[in-house]
């Protein structure tokens, strides 16, 4: 029986083992099926003079590029993802636009940015990146035969996937073997991916940024999910988005102590004031004087009145 947390990373080495890794951190259970293996090609190296900017919409392209990419190095790169971009600067280019998108997006921001000529070192099966760009092609990703056997173990299991190549081979593939794919939930990197993938699935989800710690986060989230609405042991069901906190922190007010500090804090404002004005103002300092005395004449008759001391004068 396939566990519910069960996720299936199909893109090419090195990269599936990566991935790999980091959802065995996370403590799934995790199966590697890559679809592909990639190779690369003999190509032919352009002047460079005629292009003012390098697309490379996958670390592919420098990983298998070869001795050819040492001509190229002048020209700034335009990556798609951060890991494209790093693997560029690893290899001596320098990165001048780094898509968080898809390669048609890259292309738009290069455009905006003054890059006018662009040459795309790419995969022999690519998707289009618009007019005006010059492919050459210096890998190739090749199918690797799946026995129909390994196509069934794919039900129940979530399935990462990096491309819409990948996506397109592995809904063919199932369909070819008879595996049922409403019971497989799709974690996609990007939104292209999903379209590509189809319908037909438990879930399609998309990762938030199109990357690789993105999507790995994406296929744990939906693997844990599995696990918690199918206990493997029969377990009781639990969804983690009906939980609501019931006991919460009531609403406090000000400390009387906070009261206290700011109402004496505004006396002795307003006692600076009134010295200020009085001496700043002669009129008010006669109106304070006149104002005060009042009182003063009075306690004094009163104390009189009922025999009592009126104060300093009358000791």
């Amino acid at each position: 029986m396939t566990s519910p947390h069960a996720v299936v990373v199909v893109r090419p080495e090195p990269g599936n083992g990566r991935t790999a890794v980091a959802l065995r951190a996370l403590g799934l259970d995790v199966r590697q099926v890559p679809l592909f293996a990639v190779t690369p090609v003999d190509w032919s190296v352009p002047d460079p003079a005629e292009f003012d900017g390098l697309l490379l919409t996958s670390a592919n392209a420098v990983r298998h590029g070869g001795a050819g990419l040492d001509a190229l190095k002048r020209l700034p790169v335009i990556a798609v993802g951060a890991a494209t971009a790093a693997a560029a600067t690893d290899a001596g280019f320098a990165v001048a636009v780094t898509g968080s998108g898809d390669a048609r997006d890259a292309v738009s921001e290069a455009r905006d940015r003054g890059f006018a000529r662009l040459l795309h070192l790419a995969g022999r099966d690519r998707a289009p990146t618009g007019d005006g760009i010059e492919a050459i092609t210096v890998y190739a990703s090749d199918d690797v035969p799946i026995d129909a056997t390994v196509a069934q173990s794919f039900a129940d299991t979530v399935v990462l996937l990096h491309s819409e190549r990948a996506a397109a081979r592995l809904k063919d593939m199932l369909d070819t073997a008879g595996t049922d794919r409403s019971g497989i939930e799709i974690a996609a990197i990007s939104a292209a991916v999903a379209e590509a993938a189809g319908t037909g699935w438990a879930t399609v989800s998309i990762a938030p940024q199109p990357s690789d710690p993105a999507l790995v986060a994406l296929a744990a989230a939906r693997a844990n999910i599995r696990a918690i609405d199918h206990p493997v042991d029969g377990g009781d069901k639990h969804a983690m988005s009906d939980y609501v906190p019931t006991d919460r922190p009531r609403a406090r007010g000000p400390r009387m102590g906070v009261i206290i500090a700011l109402t004496a804090l505004a006396f002795i404002a307003g006692l600076a004031l009134m010295a200020y004005a009085a001496r700043k103002l002669p009129w008010f300092g006669a109106t304070a004087s006149t104002t005060a005395g009042a009182p003063v004449a009075g306690q004094k008759a009163g104390a009189a009145a009922w025999g009592w001391p009126s104060g300093p004068s009358g000791c």
